[in-house]
């Protein structure tokens, strides 16, 4: 069960290493440095798989000792202090999943904000073309357009609501 704890803290360090990867991909976007973004990906791609493989071997742990494939860590610790069983460090699991949890509610977190950027900014985009490309209430176009005489009227762009 000391493996368990082990993987436990593996997973913990891969999801650390998620979280700065999005940080930086984050800043990378906002900078508008999409060169860097392939790098990222990939380094994301090798940690996802690293994952696959923990939580393989997390399941294979579990199926040992009697576990079912997707038991919550609280029933694993609470069947281990049932049992007393002297081979397990019961506090150094409960710290290692406790920590997991940790990195993965601030891995969520940082989530459902950049998801809120997304949508506001989708959002932006399309009051945008709404704005370009819809007729006023008089049916002329919402774009800058010259008179006879040269001079730009129908400036409204600016006011308009999407």
């Amino acid at each position: 069960m000391n493996e368990l704890t082990d993987i436990l803290e593996q997973e913990f360090d891969i999801y650390a290493k998620y979280l700065k990867l999005a940080e930086k991909k984050k800043e990378a976007l906002i900078k508008n440095n999409i060169d860097i973004l392939p790098k990222i990906t990939d380094i994301e791609r090798k940690l996802s798989t690293k994952i696959l493989q923990l939580e393989n071997k997390r399941k294979s742990i579990l199926r040992k000792e009697g576990f079912d494939n997707n038991a919550k860590i609280g029933e694993v610790l609470n069947q281990v202090r049932e049992t007393e069983r002297d081979d397990v460090d019961v506090d150094s699991l409960e710290g290692m999943a406790k920590k997991l949890k940790g990195i993965l509610s601030d891995c969520k977190k940082f989530n459902d904000n950049n998801m809120a950027l997304i949508r506001q900014s989708s959002n932006y985009i399309n009051h945008m073309i709404k704005v370009f490309t819809k007729a006023d209430k008089s049916s002329e176009s919402a774009t800058y357009k010259k008179d006879s005489g040269g001079k730009i009227e129908n400036i409204r762009l600016a006011d308009m609501q999407g």
